[in-house]
């Protein structure tokens, strides 16, 4: 794809340049010093094949000028996230924040096709709920249908772990002092696991929560531009009476043209009806697209799992003893890149560290490798010089349970299917064994060259009994 974008491209340019020079050459038959009206109509009419070759020409150039604008990507922002994953923005708020900060300002000012075409379609986390919450940027901004983005609410919903249904189309009377907000300020109702959250678009907190099950809304009267409710409930800390007045206005956008219409309001006000009584009926952040806890993500292999654990699953008993994924392992060093421990006969203990970048990978014993996607190269710090903190941790944990008998080999798997491996020649010997998830299997199967090397069911009980201790692995090499 990227290098027949490129041969359209260079194609084009040299049908450009031949018919520029051939009209230029013409030109300058007649030795005139300016180009005129007259000097025009005579070329046209000794040579109107010519004439229309180079006004082909120029609409070439002017297609590649837009062509080049619309299909620009946003190398800043690869540059400064390029080696983002999951467990990157799972540890670091900060990076988190910053991430979805500047995703959230993308999509803003380039729109829905660029944003989908640039952002969501190239960040392919292993966890779901960061590919949706770059989706549900974009359908927040889509659907706010305004000018002012609710960049504090959205961040905070991103950044807390949990991303809940959104409604949009209440505004604000009264019955929040505190807030300071006017009369038709537009609020947004945020459904969490407990209660609703209700923002405003400037808002750095929710201005108020209401527990689900307390909730009440209640038709108030009709206004000529709206009619109003009552939504009362509780405050689920401190067990407050809530009573906050909403107003649904009877405008719509018909034709960019202001209209007045009762059937509007009451359209909305019935659309917040059901939207409560399907969020009352929410009680887990589990059931349906209610939102997800990211620490829970990380902890449970039940609800997110890798690409490497479900392969490893399926492996044993055939190829391998037992594994052990992250989160049974006793890390608290996010540095230590080590995704899965595999007990091997015939092998040993393999750490493996489970990479997702896809594109054209080049690798080598340099301290730099290379992803190339689509136009675009990265730089990619050699994972194999990583692993050796993996490894040595590991040692370090098995030798003080005095559990030696077995080699470690380190393994960097990259498991996406879009990722193509290309060795390269580099000034030092590669350090560890670098390969894609569907050779895994044969790999083991061609390494099990060490009959003496076994696991008895004793040692898989130990390594249980050592996990479950979570002495952690230390970061120290």
């Amino acid at each position: 794809m990227r290098l027949s974008a490129i041969a359209i491209k260079l194609l084009l340019v040299g049908l450009a340049a031949a018919g520029l020079i051939n009209i230029s050459l013409l030109l300058e038959q007649y030795q005139s010093g300016q180009i005129d009206q007259q000097l025009i109509s005579t070329l046209y009419q000794n040579n109107p094949t010519y004439f229309y070759y180079a006004l082909f020409s120029v609409a070439i150039i002017i297609t590649l000028i837009f062509w080049q604008i619309l299909s620009r990507k946003p190398v800043k922002f690869y540059q400064r996230f390029h080696d983002i994953d999951s467990q990157a923005l799972d540890n670091n708020s900060q990076l988190a924040h910053d991430f979805y900060k500047a995703a959230l300002f993308y999509r803003a000012k380039y729109g829905h096709r660029r944003y989908l075409r640039n952002i969501v379609k190239h960040f392919d986390f292993f966890y779901d709920y960061h590919n949706y919450a770059l989706t549900w940027i974009d359908e927040v901004v889509g659907r706010c249908g305004s000018r002012i983005i609710p960049e504090h609410f959205v961040l905070a919903a991103i950044t807390s772990g949990h991303i809940g249904r959104v409604f949009y189309h209440a505004h604000y009377a009264s019955g929040l002092p505190a807030s300071n907000l006017k009369a038709n300020s537009q609020l947004l109702f945020h459904d969490c696991a407990e209660s609703i959250e209700i923002w405003s678009y400037h808002s750095r907190s929710p201005l108020c929560k209401v527990q689900k099950q307390s909730i009440k809304l209640q038709t108030a009267h009709r206004h000529p531009n709206y009619i109003s409710a009552i939504l009362a409930g509780t405050n689920p800390g401190e067990r407050d009476k809530i009573m906050v007045e909403l107003r649904f206005l009877t405008q719509s956008s018909t034709n960019s043209k202001q209209q007045r219409s009762e059937a509007v309001a009451k359209h909305m006000l019935h659309e917040f009806h059901k939207w409560l009584k399907k969020m009352s009926r929410t009680r887990s952040r589990f059931q349906g697209d209610t939102g997800i806890e990211v620490s829970e993500i990380v902890s449970n292999d039940s609800i997110y799992t890798t690409p490497l654990i479900r392969h490893l699953e399926q492996l044993v008993y055939r190829k391998i003893d037992a594994f052990y994924p992250r989160s049974r392992l006793p890390i608290t060093d996010a540095n230590i890149p080590l995704d899965a421990l595999v007990l091997c006969k015939g092998i040993g203990l393999l750490a493996i560290s489970e990479k997702h970048e896809q594109g054209e990978i080049t690798y080598s014993g340099d301290p730099i490798w290379y992803q190339y996607l689509g136009d675009d190269a990265f730089e990619l710090k050699n994972p194999c010089l990583q692993a050796k903190l993996a490894k040595s941790s590991l040692s370090t944990l098995l030798v003080t349970h005095n559990l030696t008998r077995w080699p470690i080999t380190s393994l960097v798997i990259y498991s996406k299917d879009e990722a193509n491996l290309n060795m390269a020649i580099g000034t030092a010997r590669l350090q560890c064994h670098v390969m894609k998830l569907n050779q895994l299997e044969r790999w083991i199967s061609k390494h099990q060259t060490h009959p003496e090397i076994q696991f008895s069911q004793n040692d898989i009980t130990l390594f249980n009994s050592i996990l479950e201790q979570n002495q952690n692995l230390s970061g120290v090499v």
